[in-house]
């Protein structure tokens, strides 16, 4: 399910440790890790925190006045704010050593001239996703579990698993394997049909190989190369939905038909 093993992640800690960092949620399977346990127990070894709350910022609760979190990576993009530009939090009495030197832009924190107009722009989404995010979290999970039951209905289980946790997920994320098919044809399949998916993480889409977190999670070759990763958003639709659910078979079952005629 791809969830972090508290004990694993506990024994791996040796005296010279300063950091741990981990996702707050995987970007690939949208799996939720227990990122207030981690924090807890970073801080009972005395070592820092790091979450990359990339994917989850504003759809997980966060209250950074009580979590064991000492710094966060955020990317605005993910909530309606501009590319180009990321966010940092550290905590007030942390001291960090600025990467870039030659200047003392971001109080000391790093050179460079500030980018003033992302910057404000950042801090606006980010504040509109939390004054509106019971709504979209909600509207977010209909979504989703429309899109998972839906696509898990409609194609064989022999042929298709979901790929992550089936309850510990992001509100917005859903993620499949399915067996015998390449996944970047199926986005090209699904391309012509006019939606919008990734084969893994944005990162590797478009890779060939086949993904290191299907392989992880003790998937074979036969499914590792099938992976496809879906994501809902503030303007889907339930008739969206439907109409991905109906595509999405047919695409898989045409690959699959034609992989074993070649096979």
């Amino acid at each position: 399910m791809g969830e972090i093993n508290l004990a694993e992640l506990e024994a791996a800690i040796r005296p010279e440790t300063v950091l741990i960092s981990i996702m707050a949620a995987n970007n690939e399977i949208g799996t939720l890790h227990p990122y207030q346990k981690i924090g807890e127990i970073a801080h009972a070894h005395g070592i820092l925190y790091h979450t990359d709350a990339v994917q989850g910022a504003t759809t997980l609760p966060l209250d950074m006045a009580t979590m064991p979190i000492d710094l966060m990576s955020i990317a605005p993009h993910k909530f309606y704010g501009p590319k180009g530009v990321g966010i940092l939090y550290a905590r007030r009495d942390l001291e960090l050593i600025s990467p870039i030197t030659g200047g003392n832009q971001e109080n000391g924190r790093r050179a460079g001239t500030v980018n003033v107009a992302f910057a404000v722009a950042a801090a606006e989404a980010l504040r509109l996703a939390y004054t509106e995010q019971d709504t979209y979290v909600d509207h977010y999970r209909r979504l989703r579990d429309q899109l998972i039951n839906g696509i898990l209905t409609a194609v064989p289980p022999e042929l298709c698993r979901l790929t992550g946790h089936p309850e510990k997920r992001l509100a917005h994320h859903a993620s499949f394997a399915f067996r015998g098919i390449n996944g970047n044809d199926l986005l090209i399949q699904l391309d012509m049909a006019g939606i919008g998916g990734s084969s893994g993480s944005a990162c590797s889409t478009g890779n060939p190989k086949p993904s290191a977190i299907l392989e992880a999670l003790g998937l074979n070759e036969e499914w590792t190369t099938g992976g496809l990763r879906l994501t809902v958003g503030r303007q889907n639709t339930i008739e969206e939905i439907a109409y991905v659910v109906e595509k999405v078979p047919q695409a898989v079952e045409a690959l699959q038909t034609f992989s074993r005629q070649f096979a």
